[in-house]
């Protein structure tokens, strides 16, 4: 995860849309680690993406990490 948040950084824009699916996967795991760590790979995501898929995808999910009781 720790690397993917580099790798996020050098994908075109275009293509960061891909990853979206899989990133909020991980946002969804049962280890905190990997939601904690999927949630810097989503601050550094956001800038690339289009304001239909933060509001319709990105969203529903910081509001249930916001929500995470294994912090």
């Amino acid at each position: 995860m720790k690397s993917l948040d580099s790798f996020v950084e050098l994908v075109p824009s275009d293509k960061i849309g891909v990853l979206v699916n899989q990133v909020i996967a991980l946002g969804r795991d049962s280890l905190t680690i990997v939601r904690a760590n999927a949630s810097l790979v989503i601050r550094s995501m956001i800038p690339s993406i289009s304001k239909d898929q933060a509001y319709q995808m990105i969203q529903p999910l910081i509001k249930d990490l916001m929500k995470d009781e294994n912090q």
